[in-house]
């Protein structure tokens, strides 16, 4: 079946506005991790999401490494995650500050059973 292109963008706006995104839809039974990115001024928002059949459970840590001209710092954080009926689960965020002479590294990896079984590295700034 052919649909006109105005319903396929209503589509994919309503998709947007319900958080899904092409990383859920898609998902084919592989855990996988991905992340909105978002910022103001300085400050920095990251909000990892996974996919994966529902009601899997997993662990999960991040690690945040953060240089600049004053020298470096780390944030560690972890927990579990189960997924829900939709495929998909929000890990925990992290809000980092940056200056302009400031990056970070952020390191996500998810775990089945002591296992990595997915990982995503960000830069930013990007």
């Amino acid at each position: 079946m052919t649909y006109p292109h105005y319903y396929l963008a209503a589509r994919l706006v309503f998709w947007s506005m319900t958080g899904m995104t092409a990383h859920a839809m898609a998902n084919d039974g592989t855990p996988g991790i991905w992340s909105e990115v978002s910022h103001t001024a300085q400050l920095w928002t990251i909000v990892p999401h996974i996919t994966a059949p529902s009601g899997r459970v997993f662990r999960y840590d991040m690690t945040a490494n953060k240089t600049g001209p004053a020298g470096s710092a780390s944030i560690h954080q972890a927990g579990q995650a189960i997924v829900g009926a939709d495929g998909t689960a929000t890990l925990s965020s992290l809000q980092i500050s940056l200056s302009a002479a400031e990056s970070c590294r952020i390191d996500t990896r998810l775990l089945e059973d002591g296992q990595v079984v997915a990982t995503e590295t960000l830069s930013l700034p990007r």
